[in-house]
């Protein structure tokens, strides 16, 4: 009889599998380390994925349900643009920051996401110029100072790209001091008090 694949170890598996790659790169994870850390037995990490490939696929496709799941929470909040805008910046960082470690391990699984899922840094780089013209849109209709979100959040992203890097390139102030968050947080300030409406 074949059992049917459990929701809570699939998530298992995916959770175990990213902090496995991140940890100690694609190379060295095994389907045994993957068993041992998701606290399942070898078999079952068969029944959910046929490879390595399959895994790093569904890495990058969890990845991106998590951003999809934040952007419509953050679009359907009753929060204020402002606050929408800064709540999604810096949650999508916080969730960004272990991909973006210049390490081994993390270039190992950049590239492996752009050979096997190579789809996914593109679905994530509409999903966010999509939710930043969503949020300016909002800002606009309530009086903040933005004539075209679409052409604004293409360029909002831009500014924002340094706190988003790839696995592997520098994430540096121009002086040579990494970024921080404090930085960024700093930086949507900034972006606020610029489209903010007069008071």
């Amino acid at each position: 009889m074949v059992r049917p694949r459990s929701e809570k170890k699939d998530q298992a598996l995916v959770e175990a599998a990213t902090r496995l790659f991140l940890r100690d790169g694609i190379k060295a994870t095994t389907v045994q380390s993957l068993a041992r850390e998701a606290g399942v037995g070898t078999g079952t990490v068969y029944t959910y994925f046929k490879d390595k490939k399959d895994i790093v696929r569904t890495v990058a496709y969890e990845f991106a349900a998590v951003h999809d799941r934040l952007a419509r929470k953050t679009i359907t909040s009753r929060k204020s643009p402002g606050s929408k805008l800064t709540d999604y910046i810096l949650e999508l960082y916080d969730i960004w920051r272990p991909f973006g470690q210049n390490s081994k391990a993390a270039r190992e699984l950049a590239e492996a996401v752009f050979a096997w899922a190579p789809e996914t840094p593109d679905m994530a780089e509409q999903k966010t110029l999509d939710t930043l013209e969503a949020i300016l849109s909002e800002a606009k209709q309530k009086g903040f100072k933005v004539d075209s979100p679409q052409q604004e959040a293409r360029l909002m992203a831009i500014c924002l790209t340094p706190f988003f890097p790839l696995a592997g390139t520098p994430n540096e102030r121009p002086w040579g001091k990494p970024l921080t968050r404090k930085d960024l947080e700093s930086l949507l300030a900034w972006m606020l008090g610029k489209i903010s409406p007069p008071r």
